[in-house]
């Protein structure tokens, strides 16, 4: 937690500079719910991935839940934070206990967004993050830690006044991870949907 609080602070530094000769343009707040789409997953006894040491799984369609957090340094350039809750099913193809498991996934993402006006209610948002991710679950196992690069593309409905309805489609990634002293875990792209509804201040 300490060396992501610290990345986090080196990330955001340069946007906070940069903001104070730059015109702010508010904050976005959202939240939304929706899917997430059958994706691949490895677990593995070391870190290379061995074909013949690393084990494949896929996570059944699932839940998505997410609130965003956007501060405009530009009219068309934020950085913000996200946080994602997915309860995962795994599709256990090697008998291992993993199919009548619940793995809760939490995550917390610092962002950098583009936004683009395509008419005066319709803006699109590309962007990509980076954060941590941890599971909980009842299987000691399926309890594990990793790092987190995803990107997405937010788009924004104006329907009344500062009220936006929000559609947001991207993929998840882990590129380094796993459950300690146990197993190394990677992940991606596993791909999301979700619908909400947001706020620009």
């Amino acid at each position: 937690m300490k060396n992501f609080i610290i990345l986090i602070s080196f990330y955001l530094l340069p946007l906070q500079l940069f903001s104070q000769s730059a015109k702010s343009d508010g904050f976005d707040f959202g939240l939304s719910f929706g899917s997430v789409f059958p994706g691949k997953i490895q677990a593995a006894d070391h870190i290379d991935f061995k074909p013949s040491e690393t084990y494949n799984f896929r996570n059944n369609q699932c839940l998505l839940i997410k609130g965003m957090a956007d501060y405009f340094i530009l009219p068309y350039l934020s950085g913000g934070i996200c946080i994602n809750y997915v309860p995962i099913k795994l599709q256990d193809t090697y008998d291992i206990g993993l199919n009548n498991i619940t793995i809760n996934m939490v995550e917390a993402d610092a962002t950098i967004k583009g936004r683009f006006w395509a008419t005066e209610k319709l803006a699109f948002k590309p962007g990509i993050s980076i954060g941590y991710r941890q599971t909980f679950s009842s299987f000691p196992d399926a309890r594990e830690k990793g790092f987190c690069l995803n990107a997405g593309l937010e788009t924004q409905f104006y329907f009344w006044k500062k009220i936006f309805l929000l559609f947001d489609i991207g993929f998840f990634t882990q590129s380094y991870g796993g459950v300690q002293d146990v197993v190394y875990v990677r992940a991606g792209p596993v791909f999301y949907a979700n619908i909400g509804f947001g706020m620009n201040f």
